[in-house]
């Protein structure tokens, strides 16, 4: 009888004890998943930050006759008609009877855009759910690409394929041998790299664009509302 009941007692223990490590497995498992779904914090230098939304000057200095004439350039560029325009270190989403999406002033601070097939309309998205995101990083910024990750999906949208903008980096852009530019070059690839594996593991191995522009210049980036993507 006595060794019935201690055997009993053993058995109980052990099934709470498999309970308790089951619990404490999914809560680490679930705990590596939302951990998959943020690339770490970057923190980006004092150069990527001064030409976050301006040209970098070719020579280093750019006289003041230059810069205000480049600061007047950007300002008279017109939104395009039938485009919604997104700020600076947000990012905007829209369903196929939305708007298409528009941003400009890219520096050192890179863009993305995603399309897709969008969720099925349902009583909540009588038109169906999203098929287009745009986001304008701020290196630093308020709103992360965590944040972004998240929103697409959330959104339920399916097949996507992705566009990421940033200047140019490669070996093959002679602005990138200018004095003073060889470790600027280096340390912005660094952090462009992580966002980019970040923003493959959130579209897909291979359904992923990077498009470049100059270190000379500004850049634009648009996403039709047929979801076509423009990068200048």
């Amino acid at each position: 009888m006595h060794f019935i009941k201690s055997f009993s007692t053993a058995l109980v223990n052990a099934l709470l004890l498999t309970s308790t490590l089951g619990q404490l497995t999914q809560v680490r498992h679930r705990f590596n998943n939302e951990r998959d779904l943020s690339v770490r914090v970057i923190k980006p230098s004092k150069f990527m930050l001064q030409y976050c939304s301006k040209a970098v000057p070719k020579t280093g200095k750019r006289d003041a006759e230059e810069n205000d004439a480049a600061e007047r350039d950007l300002e008279v560029r017109d939104k395009p008609v039938g485009y919604e325009e997104d700020p600076m270190d947000e990012f905007l989403e829209q369903t196929t009877a939305g708007l298409g999406l528009y941003s400009r002033g890219f520096g050192t601070c890179p863009g993305f855009v995603v399309t897709g097939t969008p969720a099925p309309k349902t009583n909540e998205l009588p038109n169906g759910g999203s098929t287009k995101f745009l986001f304008h990083m701020l290196m630093g910024g308020r709103k992360t690409f965590a944040d972004f990750a998240t929103a697409v999906k959330d959104s339920k949208m399916t097949n996507l394929r992705g566009t990421m903008f940033t200047v140019d980096t490669c070996k093959s852009n002679p602005e990138n041998c200018q004095a003073g530019m060889k470790e600027e070059v280096a340390g912005s690839e660094s952090s462009f790299h992580e966002l980019e594996v970040e923003f493959e593991k959130l579209c897909g191995k291979g359904r992923i664009d990077r498009q470049y522009y100059p270190w000379s210049s500004t850049g634009e980036m648009a996403v039709s509302k047929a979801n076509y993507v423009t990068c200048k």
